[in-house]
């Protein structure tokens, strides 16, 4: 069985010792691609490093603000970053060249969380959580193709932002592996020096 995405809101709700976790995804590009984009600059690759080191790494931010680690997960890469990050900020300009770009950022202080799709270039769709509603383009697609706009309350054991979650994996086939992210060791990238560099 596939993890979805429905776990990401677990993990935001309960992960204190991590900071905050951004999650950028994208098709059609490599996961060092991904890498370069997002941070806006040519990037080296680490050794590969645990959630948690990679959270030591960023701990005092006096000369790293943010560490990613990237992998694969089917059609898509993905980068998890800790640290200080831009999530939802992210410029739509990282899906140019036909790419595909999800971005799920925590907002743990200043909720809700937002997440944002892109696609070559253009910014097509932006969800705070709790005004899904007003999504416009595929990510509203994502939510009326669940039947989350439907009256009819249905038994569900997911809370809401959990229901959003699976709705979107589910439209952009999109599954992120769970202990691999949280438990394994992934390569590693420096995207924010502090100061920038």
């Amino acid at each position: 069985m596939s993890d979805g995405l429905e776990w990401v809101e677990d993990v935001w709700f309960s992960m204190g010792d991590y900071g905050n976790l951004y999650f950028t995804c994208a098709r059609g590009i490599s996961p060092q691609e991904l890498a370069v984009r997002v941070a806006g600059q040519p990037v080296d690759i680490l050794p590969a490093l645990t959630l948690r080191e990679a959270a030591d790494v960023v701990a005092d931010k006096k000369t790293v603000r943010s560490v990613g680690r990237i992998g694969t997960s089917g059609e898509w890469s993905y980068l998890v970053e800790t640290g200080e990050c831009p999530g939802w900020d992210l410029p739509a300009e990282v899906s140019r060249d036909g790419a595909e770009v999800l971005v799920l950022d925590p907002q743990m202080d200043n909720p809700p969380h937002i997440m944002t799709y892109s696609e070559d270039g253009r910014g097509l769709s932006l969800c705070m959580f709790d005004a899904y509603g007003d999504t416009d383009g595929p990510l509203r697609d994502a939510f009326a193709e669940a039947g989350l706009f439907n009256d009819e309350e249905e038994e569900v054991d997911l809370n809401p932002d959990q229901l959003l979650l699976r709705a979107v994996g589910n439209h952009l086939s999109l599954s992120l592996p769970r202990n691999t992210i949280l438990e394994g060791r992934l390569p590693a990238v420096i995207t924010r020096t502090s100061p920038p560099s």
